[in-house]
């Protein structure tokens, strides 16, 4: 932030490409004459120069401003603490690192066999195969067929969940099935978060992952 505001306030001296300005490293002690500084630099006739006093120290040697860190008007920036923060914003930090992989048995489909007539229950087993906490979430593309339980929650790292995958009854060969699948999503979880499902982890601009499986229906 101090470098920033540096480079915004020399930027004020005006663009003239044989002007070289150094920054001294000395212990900042803040004074209040910095404006006036700026703006002298551009009207270098400007009657408060004579009469500015306390102006920082500066030295010109051939275009060249040397500036004492000293001299400048620093604002004092904190680094917000993470509890001091809205919880969404705390959600973004925490998240701005890839979620690692997640492994699920079966890797590739869910297969249902026939006959349709009752509900069938698949059983898929998902693994946090990362080394951080991840909050995980199903979904489907046919709610009223497909359904998931649990349907989202959290998991540690090398811990893994049981997931029950249901089929309802339904009419095989007169209803399209073509893209039936379910899909998890996942991410990692803010660092001190308890270990309690949140959907708000996966609204803000935190990284997501997906990975979809089929579903395959066999007559």
């Amino acid at each position: 932030k101090t470098l920033k505001y540096i480079a915004q306030m020399i930027e004020q001296l005006g663009n003239s490409p044989s002007s070289i300005v150094k920054v001294e490293k000395k212990p900042i002690h803040l004074f209040f004459w910095v404006s006036n500084f700026f703006r002298n630099q551009k009207n270098p006739d400007s009657p408060d120069r004579a009469a500015d006093k306390t102006a920082p120290n500066y030295q010109k040697r051939n275009a060249e401003y040397l500036i004492s860190l000293s001299s400048l008007l620093i604002p004092a920036y904190k680094t917000p603490s993470p509890r001091s923060l809205p919880h969404n914003q705390v959600v973004d930090m925490a998240q701005s690192v890839p979620p690692g992989d997640i492994a699920t048995q079966p890797g590739t489909k869910i297969v249902f066999n026939a006959p349709y007539d009752d509900k069938h229950t698949y059983h898929i087993k998902v693994t946090n195969s990362s080394a951080r906490r991840i909050g995980w979430a199903f979904k489907t593309t046919n709610m009223k067929r497909l359904g998931v339980d649990p349907a989202a929650g959290v998991l540690d790292p090398k811990e893994n969940a049981l997931i029950a995958v249901s089929c309802d009854a339904f009419a095989y060969g007169q209803e399209d099935t073509n893209n039936d699948r379910i899909t998890i999503e996942w991410t990692n979880t803010p660092d001190g978060a308890a270990k309690q499902f949140r959907r708000e982890w996966f609204q803000g601009d935190g990284m997501v992952r997906r990975k979809n499986l089929p579903i395959e229906y066999n007559p």
